[in-house]
């Protein structure tokens, strides 16, 4: 699958341009034997310039310009002629990008608004010519300065993207339908099919409550803790999961996958897991309550791990208090109400937070299952969009909402197989496995075959990670 035109983080080199050296000419013309000096000064160098530009919402052309160097001045001239100054480099960026030295990962600007300019590298001063040197014990001076050196720097640019956004409105106002439009918008879309202007993260991922499904080692101890039967939270196993513990783990799974934006529908939360009210905290203790809800984790994941989160949500208003940006869908017209919303949240209280005392760990190892060790018959069926079976195991997808094609879910069996036989050896984490194993592979040599079947669409890294973590055989 080709890689998505949304980017919101490049690397490149920056060079502005050195200053021209002065000039250490003398003046000569007939019947003036001694003109003196006359040397010009030298042009400055170029700078690099960064512009905002509100009609940019990718850094995709900064991908394929990894080096940026601005020209030099060049050198005075006789007659005391000023040299040219370098041409500046004007890099066009979206408004909201951030700027970080590549090295130390010190910040070094923002462009907050269209048409602002920073001028990043700034250009070497020309040197001065000779002329300016002269006095009365030294008329004939035979200096002139050189220029100032160019500044080179490599720099990542990362455009920042809103950290939880609310979508409110009355029923059947367009909000899900806005919803399911950016659970759609993480793969590439077909010039004029009308999806131009839905622009999402390609790693964001759709998540809900799933009772029942089966949950293998995630620590799920960053939202759950102290269960009444003493269960481990930090390798939390089960086969028949709740509705908050089963999306405590799929929020921590998709931070294992790599997601950098979460997609939640209030409709198919779990409410214990979305938000404990006022009222609830005085009754219950926070003590006696096992869970963190996410509404006490929300800017934490975002300010800590860069993962933004956007909800629908049409009962509870709790989470005016986090939202950067907050939406109202009437008749699916989406208006901005942050700041009302805002101003009327401040007559509710603010609900009490406890910061995580630890980060969940993601050091998950699996290993081979024994009845499969060595057979290379193992049989694989697709079932439509709803699920896979392996060697007569099923593994249900029916709620991994962003996947779009049932070959697809082809290519999940064929991986599945593939993981089975060849990646799963007690050694590897689940990561690890992903990065070097699977998603490198390409479909050749995850199907093992000189000509690859027909009907297979590669998923995403993230639809690679759900369908194995809800493989009970695992």
């Amino acid at each position: 699958m080709a890689d998505s035109n949304f980017i919101d983080y490049v690397k490149i080199l920056c060079r502005s341009g050195k200053g021209g050296a002065g000039s250490r000419h003398y003046h000569r013309a007939k019947y003036i034997p001694k003109g003196g000096p006359d040397g010009g000064d030298g042009g400055r160098g170029g700078h690099i310039i960064l512009k905002g530009n509100r009609h940019l919402w990718t850094l995709l052309p900064l991908r394929y310009r990894r080096h940026i160097f601005a020209t030099n001045g060049e050198s005075g001239g006789a007659g005391r002629s000023h040299g040219k100054d370098g041409q500046d480099q004007i890099v066009e960026v979206p408004v909201g990008t951030a700027v970080f030295d590549a090295d130390s990962g010190e910040f070094l600007c923002e462009v907050t608004e269209d048409g602002q300019t920073i001028n990043l590298l700034r250009g070497g001063k020309g040197g001065l010519g000779n002329w300016h040197f002269a006095t009365s014990t030294n008329r004939a001076p035979r200096y002139a300065q050189p220029g100032q050196p160019a500044i080179e720097k490599a720099v990542v640019l990362e455009l920042k993207l809103l950290g939880d956004v609310g979508l409110v409105g009355f029923p059947n106002a367009g909000k899900s339908t806005l919803l399911k439009a950016l659970e759609l918008g993480v793969y590439d879309h077909i010039a004029g099919d009308g999806r131009e202007y839905v622009i999402t993260d390609g790693t964001a991922v759709k998540l809900r409550a799933e009772d029942g499904r089966s949950v293998k080692n995630v620590d799920i101890s960053y939202f759950i803790n102290n269960l009444p039967n003493g269960k481990d939270t930090v390798k939390f196993c089960t086969e028949d999961a709740s509705g908050s513990t089963s999306q405590a783990a799929n929020v921590i799974e998709a931070m294992e996958a790599g997601t950098k934006a979460l997609l939640i529908d209030e409709d198919t939360s779990a409410t214990n897991f979305m938000i404990r009210d006022e009222l609830m905290q005085r009754v219950v203790h926070r003590e006696l309550e096992p869970i963190t809800p996410y509404i006490e984790r929300v800017r934490e994941l975002y300010e800590n791990h860069g993962i933004s989160t956007v909800l629908v949500a049409g009962s509870s208003g709790s989470y005016f208090h986090k939202a950067d940006c907050i939406l109202q869908m009437n008749r699916y017209v989406p208006a901005d109400i942050t700041d009302f919303a805002k101003e009327e949240a401040k007559a509710f209280p603010v609900l009490e937070e406890m910061p995580a005392e630890v980060q969940p760990s993601f050091e998950r190892i699996f290993s081979q299952n024994r009845k499969l060790a060595g057979s290379d018959r193992i049989k694989m069926k697709t079932m439509g969009m709803d699920g896979i079976s392996i060697d007569r195991e099923t593994i249900d997808l029916r709620y991994l909402e962003q996947l779009a094609d049932p070959e697809q879910l082809s290519m999940l069996a064929q991986i599945v197989k593939y993981a089975e036989l060849n990646v799963l050896d007690g050694r590897k984490t689940l990561v690890h496995i992903l990065e070097t194993q699977l998603t490198q592979k390409g479909f050749g040599g995850v199907c093992g075959e000189r000509n690859v079947a027909s009907g297979l669409a590669m998923p995403r890294r993230q639809e690679i990670f759900a369908c194995l973590n809800r493989y009970r055989r695992l």
